[in-house]
């Protein structure tokens, strides 16, 4: 399976970005990954009544303190996920690691958004559930089922906050092993 994913918005270069940022981030992934279980081949793979999913049908929710969690790409069904990343910055093209922010802190934030939650300390204070019982997308269940990810950085013209990008993610989720054999 092959889509892309976007975000415009701050991409803290910071080395620890606080989970309030990493969620706002994580947030505006949600509908589009939202829209995708609802097209093919994903439609039908999702049994919503079932409490926590019917894990014969694919999906699995998981519960991370008032969230409900639908990763695209769980740990438990042998797949992977391929990351092919644009990332428009406002920098002048060459500088990679330099100036607004490192690009390896910048990315370590992306692939942290790009899971669900492991624990509270990884959700905002406060926060609750999603309205009407929804379950929030994510595209992994944990950052280490990225098994390749390849990245090309350049100039986001007329941006005037240094730490905001544009990210055009084309994803690529493949099966590496048979189920049975993790471990």
């Amino acid at each position: 399976m092959e889509f892309r994913l976007v975000y415009r918005g701050p991409l803290p270069a910071r080395q620890r970005a606080v989970a309030a940022e990493k969620h706002r981030i994580r947030e505006a992934f949600h509908p589009q990954l939202k829209a995708l279980w609802r097209e093919p081949p994903l439609v039908g793979h999702l049994n919503l009544d079932h409490p926590f999913g019917d894990p014969h049908l694919g999906g699995t929710i998981q519960q991370v303190g008032p969230l409900h969690c639908l990763p695209l790409v769980p740990g438990h069904h042998g797949m992977a996920a391929h990351l092919d990343i644009t990332l428009l910055r406002p920098e002048r093209s060459g500088t990679v690691i330099t100036t607004s922010g490192d690009l390896d802190n910048r990315l370590k934030t992306l692939f942290d958004a790009l899971r669900m939650p492991k624990d509270l300390s990884e959700l905002p204070k406060n926060i609750g559930p999603l309205p009407d019982g929804e379950v929030l997308h994510c595209l992994l269940e944990d950052d280490a089922l990225i098994t390749e990810a390849a990245v090309r950085a350049d100039r986001l013209l007329g941006a005037t906050d240094p730490s905001e990008v544009f990210a055009l993610i084309h994803v690529r989720v493949s099966g590496v092993r048979p189920p049975g054999l993790l471990g």
